[in-house]
């Protein structure tokens, strides 16, 4: 077994490359502000790290195809080679209803054409991978977000809060058919949904 962590430094959001032979995961290291998080590379028959960001950068996630990582940094959707060149910011903010300008996490379709993403006070969108053609998919309550793609690409799960608590919703990836998931009752609930 070896040791992949960051020291004290915990470790957040991180997704595998499409052969398993790399992950990217958002951490703190190297920084001095508790929310400051970057993108770094890992190389699991190596453990080397290699730190692909330079901004605050949140939920990363690997291409199918291995060309890129999207993720949600403070100028939007982003997107960028594992080795970190080619940084490219597929959609800005979009103000609706007061929406910020910042992205909470963003998702690739399993065919990579899609990339679904969470903006605002509860919007889940989804555009091309180019980040053209950007469709609001549901305007949520407040917090709601998180969106992942199911593995066959026909259902979106996210996060959205209900009484207090997070409970974990689908819909349809065209935003048709929303369902809730779970039905948590006392303190917590959901954070970040996961398809098996």
């Amino acid at each position: 077994m070896t040791r992949m962590t960051f020291g004290l430094h915990p470790v957040y959001g991180k997704s595998w490359s499409p052969t398993s032979n790399a992950m990217v995961v958002e951490s703190q290291a190297g920084t001095i502000f508790p929310r400051d998080r970057r993108l770094f590379v890992i190389d699991l028959s190596t453990t080397a790290r290699t730190q692909i960001t330079a901004e605050e950068s949140q939920f990363p996630d690997w291409s199918p195809d291995g060309s890129r990582i999207v993720y949600c940094a403070v100028a939007g959707v982003t997107e960028i080679n594992p080795d970190g060149t080619g940084r490219r910011v597929l959609r800005s903010g979009m103000p609706s209803r007061g929406a910020d300008p910042t992205c909470g996490r963003a998702s690739w379709s399993p065919d990579g054409r899609l990339i679904v993403f969470d903006q605002g006070a509860g919007e889940i969108w989804v555009m091309n991978a180019d980040g053209s053609n950007p469709r609001l998919l549901l305007n949520g309550a407040s917090g709601t977000g998180q969106p992942v793609w199911s593995p066959d690409g026909t259902r979106i799960a996210f996060t959205s809060p209900v009484a207090s608590l997070y409970q974990i919703f689908s819909m349809r990836a065209d935003g048709t058919d929303l369902r809730q998931v779970t039905s948590f009752t006392g303190s917590g609930g959901a954070i970040t949904p996961a398809w098996k």
